[in-house]
């Protein structure tokens, strides 16, 4: 064995021996191995037990020559009785003085191989007797290492961990309480839990009665013109799970006039449409014809041959019209008026006028016509003593005319000259007509 790694390890050990009793025990949860570790197994004992034995294990080696651990334990409640070495590491070194706390494990063996290989292997078993009155429950049993405690055959320090371990007393009677649940019950399911014993930390798992629904009052849905108004129960336990009731009836629409679509007249139908006031509904409803309504208008006064009424003109389309209140007509009220005279050509008379309507006339009272009084003029063709001639004659009463034929005037012979007779001739009276020289 190297004098200098010997030499090295003792100083090792006297140093934490020294600082070991300044080392507080706690109850703690143990942590899981991992590479480069000493670590002490969990295990668990009855309430009642006397004494149990601790095992001390090597996790990951990553390759070393000597080794020193302390193992802290709670004094109060367990006393160290008895420490035996498996062999797995060469070189035990461990004090017989179980009074230390920690107490300190050690090994050390100087050739090259020494303890390389080991690992995931118990080193050494820690038998402890537990003190009357420990009650139930969990113990934190420590494991530490310190600087250039754990070295490889170099002399150089191997990076290593303790991982504590504990030890569980059991109850004899447990006192479960809840910790968690493992699966959820549900409104209609069962679940299960983890029950861990308040005392010693002991599991068991249970299986939970299904929830059951707790509905509670909810949201509340006004009734629509079409649909009913309900209320929502939901279930406390899972809200997916729902129910309606508390149902009140439909409102039914409100329809209220919007617009004419198609006018009505007084005797034909119209078209409207109606919109709801609670919603967007919309209906159209025929609208009934208007009906006439008729009022007295415009008075026509009898004539003479038409009677008289009144017009009576519909309010709601004044091409509607009716006529009534019929009056008699008046008849004729003749009375004489302007005298005509008569003409040449024509007769005179009396126009008689209606005193209701001067529109309305009648001749009466005719007298003869004059006739032509014809007066001569002056000859268009003058006669001769043998041919006719022509005339014009003009009435005196008005701007007729009339050509006329003039008979001859035959001869009017005066005497004249007187030849007397000669031897030979008669003498004679020679005779000259007066028309005619």
């Amino acid at each position: 064995m190297k004098k200098g790694l010997m030499a090295k390890i003792g100083a090792i050990v006297a140093a934490l021996t020294l600082a070991a009793s300044c080392l507080a025990i706690t109850h703690l949860a143990a942590e899981p191995a991992e590479p480069g570790t000493f670590l002490a197994v969990d295990q668990t004992i009855q309430e009642g037990t006397t004494s149990f034995d601790l095992e001390i294990k090597i996790g990951e080696n990553p390759g070393i020559t000597g080794a020193g651990v302390h193992v802290g334990y709670d004094s109060e409640y367990f006393t160290l009785t008895k420490v035996t070495d498996t062999g797995a590491l060469n070189g035990k070194l461990h004090s017989n003085n179980y009074t230390m706390n920690p107490f300190y494990l050690t090994w050390g063996d100087d050739t090259p191989e020494g303890n390389n290989t080991v690992s995931d292997t118990v080193v050494a078993t820690m038998t402890f007797t537990v003190k009357e009155g420990t009650p139930a429950g969990k113990y934190r049993f420590t494991v530490s290492t310190e600087d250039n405690a754990i070295l490889n055959y170099d002399m150089n320090e191997v990076p290593f961990v303790g991982v504590d371990g504990t030890l569980t007393i059991a109850c004899a009677e447990h006192t479960f309480v809840l910790d968690h649940n493992t699966t959820d019950p549900t409104c209609e399911t069962g679940g299960s839990a983890v029950y861990i014993c308040s005392v010693c930390g002991a599991e068991e798992i249970r299986d939970v009665d299904p929830l059951g629904h707790n509905y509670q009052k909810g949201e509340v849905t006004a009734p629509t013109c079409t649909e009913q108004g309900y209320t929502t129960y939901v279930c406390q336990n899972d809200q997916t799970h729902t129910y309606k009731s508390d149902y009140t009836d439909a409102l039914g629409h409100n329809f209220q006039f919007d617009h004419t679509i198609t006018s009505p007249t007084c005797e034909s139908k119209g078209k409207a449409l109606y919109k709801c006031a609670n919603c967007t509904a919309t209906e159209e409803r025929d609208v009934d014809p208007l009906g006439h309504n008729y009022q007295k208008g415009e008075v026509t006064a009898p004539t003479c041959t038409e009677q008289g009424y009144t017009t009576y003109v519909c309010q709601n389309d004044q091409t509607h019209t009716y006529k009534s209140d019929y009056t008699d007509a008046l008849g004729h009220d003749y009375q004489a008026g302007a005298v005509t005279n008569p003409t040449c050509t024509e007769q005179g008379y009396t126009t008689y006028v209606c005193s209701h309507d001067s529109s309305h006339t009648e001749k009466r009272d005719y007298t003869d016509a004059l006739g032509h009084d014809f007066q001569f003029d002056h000859y268009t063709v003058e006669p001769t003593c043998e041919t006719g001639g022509k005339a014009l004659y003009k009435c005196t009463r008005c701007p007729a005319e009339d050509i006329r034929d003039v008979d001859a005037l035959g001869h009017d012979y005066q005497a004249g000259t007187v030849t007397n007779p000669t031897c030979t001739d008669q003498g004679y009276t020679t005779y000259v007509c007066s028309q005619d020289a």
